[in-house]
Protein backbone atom coordinates (compact mmCIF):
# COMPACT_ATOMS: atom_id res chain seq x y z
CA UNK A 1 0.00 0.00 0.00
CA UNK A 2 3.09 2.61 0.64
CA UNK A 3 4.64 1.99 -2.57
CA UNK A 4 1.01 2.55 -4.46
CA UNK A 5 0.79 6.13 -2.56
CA UNK A 6 4.61 6.82 -3.03
CA UNK A 7 3.65 6.36 -6.89
CA UNK A 8 0.69 8.76 -6.81
CA UNK A 9 2.51 11.26 -4.75
CA UNK A 10 5.48 11.04 -7.15
CA UNK A 11 3.13 10.92 -10.35
CA UNK A 12 1.02 13.60 -8.86
CA UNK A 13 4.43 15.71 -8.26
CA UNK A 14 5.81 15.26 -12.10
CA UNK A 15 2.55 15.70 -13.52
CA UNK A 16 2.57 19.28 -11.50
CA UNK A 17 5.57 19.89 -12.78
CA UNK A 18 5.17 18.91 -16.49
CA UNK A 19 1.56 21.29 -16.53
CA UNK A 20 4.39 24.41 -14.71
CA UNK A 21 7.23 23.98 -17.21
CA UNK A 22 4.73 23.67 -20.55
CA UNK A 23 2.56 26.85 -19.22
CA UNK A 24 5.98 28.83 -18.36
CA UNK A 25 4.25 29.21 -14.60
CA UNK A 26 7.66 27.92 -13.07
CA UNK A 27 9.02 30.99 -14.46
CA UNK A 28 6.76 32.63 -11.85
CA UNK A 29 6.62 29.69 -9.22
CA UNK A 30 9.88 29.06 -8.57
CA UNK A 31 10.68 32.76 -7.58
CA UNK A 32 7.58 33.25 -5.15
CA UNK A 33 8.41 29.69 -3.82
CA UNK A 34 11.63 30.77 -3.10
CA UNK A 35 10.72 34.31 -1.59
CA UNK A 36 8.09 32.30 0.84
CA UNK A 37 10.55 30.01 1.68
CA UNK A 38 13.67 31.36 2.50
CA UNK A 39 12.99 35.19 2.89
CA UNK A 40 9.09 35.28 4.64
CA UNK A 41 10.45 38.27 6.86
CA UNK A 42 11.65 39.96 3.66
CA UNK A 43 8.18 39.26 2.40
CA UNK A 44 6.42 40.52 4.98
CA UNK A 45 8.06 43.90 5.39
CA UNK A 46 7.99 44.93 1.47
CA UNK A 47 4.71 43.22 0.72
CA UNK A 48 4.28 45.74 -2.17
CA UNK A 49 7.19 45.51 -3.54
CA UNK A 50 6.97 41.61 -3.51
CA UNK A 51 3.88 41.76 -5.18
CA UNK A 52 4.77 43.82 -7.75
CA UNK A 53 7.91 41.51 -8.71
CA UNK A 54 5.41 38.92 -9.21
CA UNK A 55 2.65 40.82 -10.81
CA UNK A 56 5.14 41.39 -13.41
CA UNK A 57 6.11 37.94 -13.40
CA UNK A 58 2.83 36.75 -14.27
CA UNK A 59 2.49 40.06 -17.10
CA UNK A 60 5.64 38.64 -18.96
CA UNK A 61 4.39 34.70 -19.01
CA UNK A 62 1.22 36.47 -20.77
CA UNK A 63 3.25 38.33 -22.86
CA UNK A 64 4.87 35.18 -23.96
CA UNK A 65 1.57 33.41 -24.26
CA UNK A 66 0.23 36.17 -26.73
CA UNK A 67 3.64 36.04 -28.64
CA UNK A 68 3.56 32.30 -29.11
CA UNK A 69 -0.17 32.34 -30.31
CA UNK A 70 0.38 35.04 -32.64
CA UNK A 71 3.59 32.96 -34.28
CA UNK A 72 1.40 29.68 -34.53
CA UNK A 73 -1.35 31.99 -35.94
CA UNK A 74 0.96 33.86 -38.41
CA UNK A 75 2.87 29.80 -39.16
CA UNK A 76 -0.58 28.45 -40.07
CA UNK A 77 -1.74 31.02 -42.09
CA UNK A 78 1.52 31.12 -44.33
CA UNK A 79 1.54 27.04 -44.30
CA UNK A 80 -2.11 27.87 -45.97
CA UNK A 81 -0.70 29.93 -48.65
CA UNK A 82 1.90 27.34 -49.19
CA UNK A 83 -0.40 24.41 -49.77
CA UNK A 84 -2.21 26.62 -51.85
CA UNK A 85 0.09 27.98 -53.99
CA UNK A 86 1.26 24.49 -54.59
CA UNK A 87 -1.93 23.27 -55.68
CA UNK A 88 -2.11 26.46 -58.20
CA UNK A 89 1.53 24.93 -59.52
CA UNK A 90 0.20 21.40 -59.68
CA UNK A 91 -3.07 21.38 -60.83
CA UNK A 92 -4.11 25.11 -61.95
CA UNK A 93 -6.51 25.44 -58.98
CA UNK A 94 -6.83 24.93 -55.52
CA UNK A 95 -7.32 21.48 -54.36
CA UNK A 96 -10.91 20.92 -53.20
CA UNK A 97 -12.76 18.35 -51.41
CA UNK A 98 -16.10 17.68 -51.97
CA UNK A 99 -18.47 14.90 -50.31
CA UNK A 100 -20.88 12.71 -53.53
CA UNK A 101 -24.48 12.77 -52.48
CA UNK A 102 -26.37 9.60 -53.90
CA UNK A 103 -28.84 10.44 -56.49
CA UNK A 104 -32.01 8.47 -55.96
Amino acid sequence: MAHLIAFLIIGAVKLVKWTLIKTRIIIVALPVAAVLIFSKDWYEANTLLADSIGFALIAGVAASWIVTLSRYIKARRHNKELVLDWAYERFGQPIVLTRKTQES
